[in-house]
């Protein structure tokens, strides 16, 4: 029930404060989906034309899958203790247990194709250092929550250190989720400066 309410106000707050941002910035919601599935379907086509092992197409597309499996796990994660305030369950378990692999694989792919770009140097705008903290900020997140819920898989520790390691990945998630609303944020807003 705590998890259910924490997370809930989590993400609204998030969101919120997503559309209020975007607001003061003169862009609108249809505006930023719009933009996103232009450059997914600008990064398909180009690797398509280059192929799809090419290097910048795994880094162009590696951010895109990245995004949609951490929303399918997002969505399938926290519908039934939103909605029924229990925990995951039958059908929504299988597929976030399918999909959190290639989540992994994605994030491996995005980190190795950007962790180079978003190092941090001395001379740094303010939106590119907003950028890059939350970059680091998302890989910590994710990388706690991959490591928490893998050691809760084996059993290296009592059923006790198990549960905590559970709760460990959920409220991680919830501020993964949130992390990577404002790193999105700042990311289409530079990226819409660079394209203006």
């Amino acid at each position: 029930m705590l998890f259910s309410i924490i997370s809930l106000l989590v993400c609204i707050v998030a969101f919120v404060w997503l559309f209020t941002a975007l607001r003061a910035t003169g862009i609108s919601a249809s505006e930023m989906i719009k933009w996103w599935r232009h450059q997914f379907k600008y990064y398909r086509t180009q690797a398509r034309a280059n192929g799809w092992l090419n290097k910048s197409s795994l880094r162009n597309l590696s951010y895109f899958f990245a995004l949609d499996f951490l929303l399918i796990l997002g969505i399938t994660g926290f519908i039934q203790p939103w909605l029924f305030i229990k925990p995951m369950s039958g059908l929504l378990l299988m597929l976030h247990l399918t999909v959190a692999p290639l989540f992994s694989l994605a994030l491996l792919f995005f980190v190795l194709f950007w962790a180079h770009k978003q190092r941090l140097v001395k001379e740094e705008t303010s939106l590119n250092l907003r950028l890059k903290i939350c970059f680091w900020t998302t890989l910590i997140l994710a990388s706690s929550a991959i490591i928490a819920i893998g050691l809760s898989m084996f059993p290296l520790a009592g059923t006790q250190a198990q549960i905590i390691l559970l709760a460990v990945h959920k409220y991680v998630a919830v501020a993964l989720i949130a992390a990577v609303i404002v790193y999105s944020f700042y990311a289409i807003r530079m990226f819409m400066q660079k394209n203006d």
